[in-house]
């Protein structure tokens, strides 16, 4: 039995023995985190919930069955991420929907092991397909096929597409919510697309409406403004528009799609000086972050998000979020509301990982309800 198996077999025996003693309260369900917080089994992982309530009901009936069963479930547990059978998650899409990428989801490969992916490339445009197929000898084997102009770069970029760059073992978990989610998504991977304004144009939108209005905005546009792939993309696909392209979208079409004057000037102004933003892919993350906030309207909560997807840069955390400070705020301390500064202080052991953690905090499920109805989409194509 390998060092990892025990360690986890471990941690669920302690976690096992710990509610042997509570058992018979009402309260049985409540126990401590690492910080000595009082933490219900609900806001747990996954694999926590099913294996503590599981062993509790094996010992309570007596069930030496059932429970050596559990004991080799956790073993095969800690034992599955070794199989190689990771998964690449590339999150470059502009939400469901979206034309430029075609899978179950954007950014997700097909039942057939199959993703299709469109850009404009500094060659120009290319139609990208990604196949996932089993293979005898490696287990596993990635592919991809690109049509032309731009087939050459896409094929050079395709490996830090999928995450190649990352160095996912690198990451060292010094919480228990961070590990359960790195246990359960060993495979996670960091993206680079190494383009900067087909991530650009829909971090605008995002940061400055709400995720669907802002989804909705950039399938109205991409379909209208965006041109036919090469190749054999599947149908309703588009190529993202060129910068002066961009630039000549008139203004009704613009509130037509939801945006206001505002959020679109700070599209065109960004789309004049599209060659200076492009040098950014290849700077390191605090020049590329300074390079893009040049631009009016360009704040650190749109330069993180596109530099994410541009760099794959793992330091590259989201400030200035609605959302984000509380969801790790209530993930690490179980306390609701939290501002960016604490967001800060809590992940200041993963320093220089710190994008990398909050993606793991996030993946990990541990998030606070929703105490308010949602924002109403801001579609103003009516006024």
């Amino acid at each position: 039995m390998d060092t990892e198996t025990l360690i986890i077999l471990a941690r669920v025996a302690a976690a096992f023995v710990c509610r042997l003693s509570l058992a018979s309260r009402p309260d049985w369900t409540t126990s401590k985190d690492d910080n000595g917080n009082p933490v219900n089994i609900g806001d747990r992982s996954p694999e926590w919930r099913v294996f503590i309530r599981r062993m509790m009901a094996a010992w309570s009936a007596k069930d030496t069955d059932a429970f050596s069963a559990l004991l080799h479930t956790a073993c095969a547990y800690g034992q599955r991420r070794h199989t190689g059978q990771e998964q690449s998650v590339i999150a470059v899409g502009g939400g469901v929907g979206d034309q430029a990428v075609h899978g179950e989801s954007s950014g997700c490969f097909q039942p057939d092991g199959t993703w299709w992916r469109t850009s404009r490339t500094p060659d120009g445009p290319v139609t990208l397909q990604i196949s996932d197929r089993p293979d005898a000898v490696t287990g596993r084997l990635i592919t991809g096929t690109a049509w032309r102009p731009g087939a050459d770069w896409a094929l050079e970029q395709l490996p830090a597409l999928l995450g190649a760059d990352d160095e996912p073992y690198v990451f060292r978990p010094r919480h228990w919510v961070v590990a359960a989610a790195h246990r359960k998504h060993g495979g996670l991977r960091l993206a680079r697309t190494g383009l900067v304004m087909e991530s650009l144009v829909p971090s605008v939108l995002e940061q400055r409406i709400t995720t669907g209005s802002a989804h909705y905005a950039w399938r109205r546009l991409l379909n209208q403004f965006g041109e036919k792939p090469p190749g054999p993309a599947p149908e309703g696909m588009r190529i993202p528009p060129t910068a002066a392209t961009w630039r000549m979208v008139p203004s009704w079409e613009w509130h037509r799609a939801g945006v206001d004057r505002s959020w679109a000037a700070a599209i065109l102004r960004a789309c004049s000086y599209a060659p200076r933003l492009e040098e950014a892919a290849a700077m390191a993350l605090p020049e590329a972050m300074n390079r893009l906030q040049l631009i009016p309207g360009v704040g650190p909560w749109i330069a993180a998000e596109t530099l994410q997807r541009t760099l794959g840069a793992p330091d590259a955390l989201t400030l200035g979020d609605l959302h984000l400070p509380i969801q790790i705020g209530y993930a690490r301390t179980g306390a609701r509301g939290g501002t960016d500064e604490q967001m800060l202080q809590l992940l200041e052991p993963y320093a220089g990982q710190r994008h990398q953690a909050a993606r793991l905090i996030l993946l990990g499920g541990r998030l606070p309800n929703r105490r308010a109805h949602r924002a109403p989409h801001s579609r103003i194509a009516h006024l």
